[in-house]
């Protein structure tokens, strides 16, 4: 029969010593991404799948939408992908 050793406090300091420079690291990458540019046209890529072009075409055009339509444009194409998507399924 095997025993759970019992809580060491110092193990548990001496892990967040040794992963929280990677952290810190990955937070500064993050932090140091180019934002996306706002105002601007997105360009989409045709998928050759007219029904998911213009989920896409919507996705685009929601950007440009004030945040409290944006989120009913979303929900929009997610239900056109959705139904797409069990349309394909099904054939």
């Amino acid at each position: 029969m095997s025993t759970t050793p019992a809580f060491d406090p110092r193990r548990l300091a001496d892990l967040a010593a040794r992963y929280a420079p990677a952290v810190d690291a990955e937070a500064q990458a993050v932090d140091a991404a180019p934002e996306a540019p706002t105002g601007e046209a997105t360009e989409v890529a045709a998928t050759g799948h007219p029904r998911v072009d213009a989920a896409l075409a919507e996705l685009a055009r929601a950007e440009s939408l004030p945040p409290q339509d944006q989120i009913a444009a979303y929900e929009s194409v997610h239900r056109a992908l959705q139904e797409t998507l069990h349309s394909i399924a099904q054939s």
